[in-house]
C-alpha cells in the first residue's frame, strides 16, 4: 500500500512553563541550510504560540515518511520523556526509548568539528529509528556513518530527560497527516509534564522548508 505521512518533527528550544491550555500551537517557517540526498536535514525554523504571541523553537525531523511545508499549523498535546506521562497516548509511537535516542541524536548537532554528511547521517539515523528509510548512509563525514546511532543507543540512558517533551498534533488518533516535535524545556525540571497542566514558550523558533516524500510500506 502506498501510504503519505505527515512529518514527524523533533522540536528543540528552551521554554519557561505556566499553567494553562493542553493544546500549544505551532507554525513552519522555513527550513534549515543544509541537505541530504535532497532533503532538508538538521534544525529547521518555525514558530510556536497564538499570533500576537508567537515565540521562536528549533525543529529537527524525525520521520521521513511525513511531509511538511512553509505556513503549516496545527494545535499539539504534550508527553514526557522524564515520566513516560502520555508516551503512547498522546505520541504516535509508545516506545519511550525511541524518543529518548533521538532526543540524543539532536544533540549531536554541536558536535565540535563534523560537517554536513555528519550532520545528514545524524538526521537519517534519526529517520531510521521510526521507520526504514532504505536510505545509505552518506561517506565523506568525518565519523563513520554508523557511529551516531551506536553513540545514541549507547549513551542515551545517562542523558538527563527532564524537560523533554514529546509534542504531537491533536489529530494524531483522526488523520495521517499529523506533525509530532520532541520539545526540550531544560528550565522547567520541577514542572509536572502532564499536558493539561502545561503552556510553554521560548526562544529561537524554527520552520522547516516544504518537502514531501513518498514511499511505499507493508499495510
Amino acid at each position: 500500500m502506498r501510504t503519505r505521512f505527515a512529518a514527524l518533527a523533533l522540536a528543540t528550544s528552551l521554554f519557561a512553563a505556566s499553567s494553562a491550555s493542553a493544546q500549544t500551537h505551532f507554525t513552519f517557517v522555513n527550513g534549515g541550510t543544509t541537505s541530504a540526498y535532497g532533503y532538508s536535514v538538521g534544525p529547521y525554523a518555525g514558530l510556536m504560540g497564538n499570533p500576537g504571541s508567537q515565540q521562536s523553537v528549533v525543529l529537527n525531523c524525525v520521520d521521513f515518511f511525513h511531509h511538511v511545508y512553509a505556513g503549516q499549523q496545527w494545535d499539539a498535546n504534550l508527553s514526557s520523556l522524564a515520566t513516560g506521562t502520555g508516551i503512547g497516548t498522546w505520541s504516535r509511537s509508545g516506545n519511550i526509548n525511541l524518543y529518548k535516542e533521538a532526543a540524543y541524536l539532536t544533540n549531536m548537532y554541536g558536535t565540535a568539528g563534523i560537517n554536513s554528511k555528519d550532520i545528514g547521517n545524524i538526521q537519517i539515523s534519526i529517520w531510521n529509528l521510526f521507520a526504514n528509510t532504505n536510505l545509505s548512509l552518506q561517506s565523506g563525514g568525518t565519523k563513520s556513518g554508523s557511529y551516531w546511532l551506536t553513540q545514541a543507543a549507547a549513551n542515551y540512558g545517562s542523558m538527563n530527560m527532564n524537560g523533554w517533551f514529546v509534542v504531537t498534533d491533536v489529530n494524531k488518533q483522526y488523520s495521517n497527516s499529523v506533525q509530532e516535535f520532541l520539545m526540550w524545556n531544560p528550565s522547567s525540571s520541577t514542572v509536572s509534564p502532564e499536558p493539561a497542566s502545561l503552556a510553554l514558550f521560548g526562544t529561537g523558533f524554527a520552520g522547516l522548508a516544504a518537502f514531501r516524500v513518498r514511499r511505499k510500506r507493508k499495510s
